[in-house]
């Protein structure tokens, strides 16, 4: 695998191997390496440093199907093993979408080390820029703790490109893989999960679903909305069993940005896997919170786990109960909304009625299984 490098990049190289005293054990420097033999573009990269946000970021842009890796802030140590960096980048993508263990082997095995060289290709130059302006637009994905910014480069990898808008990187770099390694193959662990919304003196509202493990809790957090017929308008978070609260991260940057008071266990959650965090185990149990004034706290539940070789979307495959109108005034409100629909002589029965009917139609469009496992099928999984 290959790396054309501007001169920029390519001294913070030289650099750190003279401060260090180190030679680079993990990057071949072969100026000529391209000259000697052809280079597929789907084994090359061209890469530069930029600063976003007064953060010095190494971004590298593939030249083929155009995934984004972004590492901030690399010591001199961390040049000197950039390619573990790289190794551990390309697993973690692999990991997330859902390609197994031996195939991620397989894939590393194709190319015999990482090599870079002098970038002189002004347009696959243009396209690393371009790629590092909308890295700037996620900035408040950045995390202080590692090299390789996981997040922030799937986040990136997921915008959707072309004249069509049609393909992603992601969806790219999974193709060509197979395309490249014909013996890849994809080994998707997949859950089914109960959510359970209960009401103090109303039926439990349930839906059943089959995902994937490895989709983000930003994913399922956008699952668990599109089942339950919420309208994403208030803040959410979810709740592990060891205290962790994950949620959205442009929210948690600004509420750091202008110092409100944040737990300290909260992470983004576009930062974690299903995986990572419930591991491959049944039985697991976490909250997941939508709206901190109504309160509307979803049970979920981890009743079984499999593996499958072909890739799967989230599905729901049973629903229990009717979905709550939004900004009904949490579990008190909906008690008194529903108090007030069932006696003519309510006071509010006329105004709840009026409300209601606007609610059923929607309930009429979108409440069946069918309508909104077609509208989970249009997700991207990140």
């Amino acid at each position: 695998m290959h790396f054309f490098l501007t001169k920029k990049l390519l001294k913070k190289f030289r650099n750190a191997e003279k401060t260090t005293n180190e030679a680079n054990s993990t990057v071949q420097f072969n100026a000529h390496l391209e000259e000697e033999k052809p280079l597929s573009p789907f084994y090359c990269w061209h890469g530069n440093v930029f600063e976003i946000d007064q953060n010095e970021c190494v971004v590298l842009t593939n030249d083929s199907h155009g995934l984004t890796l972004i590492f901030l802030n690399p010591y001199d140590e961390d040049y000197n093993e950039f390619g573990d960096h790289i190794s551990e980048a390309l697993d973690r993508t692999m990991q997330r979408l859902g390609f197994s263990d031996q195939s991620t082997h397989l894939f590393f095995a194709a190319f015999e080390n990482y090599s870079a060289s002098a970038g002189k290709d002004l347009t696959l130059i243009g396209k690393n820029i371009a790629s590092a302006q909308r890295v700037k637009d996620y900035a408040y994905l950045l995390n202080d703790d590692d090299c390789f910014q996981d997040a922030w480069s799937f986040e990136v990898n997921t915008l959707y490109a072309g004249k069509r808008k049609s393909t992603n990187a992601l969806g790219l770099f999974k193709y060509q893989c197979h395309e490249h390694l014909t013996a890849l193959k994809l080994n998707i662990w997949m859950a089914e999960i109960e959510v359970r919304l209960k009401l103090t003196g109303q039926n439990d509202i349930i839906r059943i679903i089959d995902i994937p493990m490895h989709v983000s809790y930003k994913a399922l957090h956008s699952i668990i909305q599109t089942v339950f017929m919420w309208e994403n308008n208030h803040r959410h978070q979810f709740i592990m069993e060891d205290g962790l609260q994950l949620t959205d991260s442009e929210q948690l940057y600004l509420a750091r940005q202008l110092y409100y008071d944040i737990e300290e266990d909260s992470e983004p959650e576009e930062a974690y896997l299903l995986a990572d965090l419930i591991g491959y185990d049944d039985n697991r149990h976490f909250s997941y919170v939508y709206d901190f004034g109504d309160y509307w706290e979803h049970q979920v539940y981890v009743r079984r786990m499999w593996t499958q070789e072909t890739p799967a979307q989230p599905k729901l495959k049973m629903m229990i109960g009717d979905p709550v109108p939004e900004d009904i005034g949490g579990e008190a409100g909906y008690a008194y909304f529903m108090e007030a629909l069932s006696s003519p002589d309510h006071t509010d029965h006329e105004q709840f009625a009026l409300w209601n009917k606007a609610f059923s139609k929607k309930k009429q469009l979108f409440n069946s299984v069918d309508v909104l496992n077609s509208r989970l099928s249009t997700f991207g999984l990140g």
